[in-house]
């Protein structure tokens, strides 16, 4: 829906609402923890899989995300922020201008265990 002024003037002053055809995406943690078990290199990102209480569960990721395979097995940290990848209409054509908003995986950190040793 697109509600328009008649005027020049009336444009520059009068807002604009325009309806989304996709819902907003949830607000999300800024990341996710789990044992990471797949590292894809796709035509949109790198996918992701995270083992997490029991689930694998993708996600999109940064292309340099893929360069991490020697963690694979290893329990990271995945930090996530909004970004736009190729939408899905574009099935992978560089060319397409076609983009959709997704949490997308920028960071992975490995989680390494401490264990402290208490002398009594």
């Amino acid at each position: 829906m697109l509600r328009a002024c008649s005027s020049l003037v009336m444009f520059l002053l009068c807002p604009v609402t325009v309806l989304a055809e996709a819902p907003p995406l949830v607000e999300v943690p800024p990341f996710v923890t789990g044992k990471l078990t797949h590292l894809v290199r796709g035509d949109v990102a790198c996918y992701v899989t995270l083992q997490r209480q029991g689930a694998s569960i993708d996600y999109y990721a940064d292309f340099d995300v893929c360069e991490h395979s020697e963690w694979i097995g290893a329990k990271v940290k995945a930090y996530r922020r909004k970004a736009l990848v190729l939408a899905d209409v574009c099935e992978g054509n560089p060319d397409c201008s076609e983009t959709k908003e997704v949490n997308l995986v920028y960071q992975l950190t490995l989680i390494t265990e401490t264990v402290l040793e208490i002398s009594a």
